[in-house]
């Protein structure tokens, strides 16, 4: 007759408790880790759209600004094919502005309500000029200052790569 020995369990709670405790804290650390990971993903996105958002801002006032040089050229079209593609430029570019600053705050507002002003009358100095047959002097001067404050803008509020830096 074989004498069968009791196995003693070498398992008891001074051995499962490090052990669980310690596996608990390693899948936290990878939970943490994985997270951590795509949080840093998610904001170079955000930053990546806000870019590419303010690039074309930047293009299109820097177009807005580029089309007003013509302007004091004898024989230049200003009502026919300069102020409409201004407008153009400048409409695409508030829609813009307002969507950077609707998605990343109001830091990366561009333009803001005095120059939006000042822009929207000089368009309407010209239109009066034509409409009433006057000399468009003033709103040459006006749309030149409006055009200067936009170049200045575009030249403190972007960096070298034109991305846009918050106010």
């Amino acid at each position: 007759m074989q004498i069968l020995k009791r196995v003693k369990s070498k398992l008891n709670a001074r051995v499962v408790f490090p052990c669980a405790a310690a596996l608990i804290a390693l899948v936290l650390i990878v939970l943490v880790c994985i997270f951590a990971g795509n949080a840093t993903n998610m904001r170079n996105e955000y930053a990546m759209a806000r870019n590419s958002l303010g690039e074309d801002l930047y293009r299109n006032l820097r177009l807005f600004t580029r089309s007003y040089d013509g302007v004091t050229l004898a024989g230049a079209d200003v009502e026919g094919s300069i102020l409409p593609s201004m407008r153009d430029y400048y409409l695409a570019a508030v829609t813009l502005d307002d969507a950077i600053a609707t998605a990343y705050g109001q830091r990366y507002l561009l333009l803001d309500e005095t120059t939006r002003e000042a822009i929207t009358n000089a368009f309407e100095a010209f239109d009066d000029a034509f409409a009433q047959g006057r000399s468009t002097g003033d709103a040459v001067s006006n749309m030149s200052a409006c055009v200067q404050g936009v170049d200045q803008l575009l030249n403190t509020r972007y960096d070298a790569e034109t991305r846009l830096l918050p106010a």
